[in-house]
């Protein structure tokens, strides 16, 4: 369910949507480890990593009025997208920045979701969205080889029609 109003917006998953993220979570996990890539780390606190990931792509589609897309992990990496024209990054803190590597999609579109409450279902806060140029020209890597934009450099998410995402990225009337 999406909630708030024009300066916060919200998203709480139902009961079904809480227990499809966490199954599409487990799934994802144990693809990626049969695959050979490294999970987060070997316990159950990756599998919810995993899952706010996924809650936060429910979000963005709930908001944008499209169906929820379970896509696989691999099918996840091959894709520029999670959510239609859409990168959703999701962080475990209230107060997380919106972190991009070398290898993100410098025209992509990214909506950051960080937690509102530690409840279950999470519920989660639109936290705003920018462009991967936008991030990427912010300032320079950490040492660890990520971008960070502020929150507060961040455009408001319910400040723009949903439409916007799909309008081939012309945002010059968003900015």
């Amino acid at each position: 369910m999406i909630w708030g109003d024009d300066s916060r917006l919200y998203f709480t998953p139902s009961r079904e949507q809480n227990e499809i993220a966490h199954w599409v979570a487990e799934q994802r996990q144990n693809e990626s480890t049969a695959n050979g890539y490294r999970p987060f780390s070997a316990t159950p606190t990756s599998v919810e990593k995993n899952r706010q990931g996924v809650t936060g792509e429910m979000g963005v589609a709930d908001y944008l009025g499209r169906a929820f897309v379970a896509w696989s992990y691999l099918a996840a990496r091959a894709r520029h997208y999670d959510t239609g024209s859409v990168q959703v990054k999701t962080r475990p803190r209230a107060d997380s920045d919106l972190g991009l590597m070398a290898r993100h999609c410098r025209d992509c579109i990214y909506v950051l979701l960080v937690p509102h409450a530690i409840t279950s279902p999470l519920t989660l806060r639109f936290a705003g969205w920018a462009t991967g140029s936008e991030v990427f020209s912010h300032a320079e890597p950490d040492r660890h080889g990520v971008w960070y934009l502020p929150q507060s450099r961040l455009r408001p998410v319910p400040a723009i029609a949903p439409d916007v995402f799909y309008a081939g990225h012309d945002l010059a009337d968003t900015a």
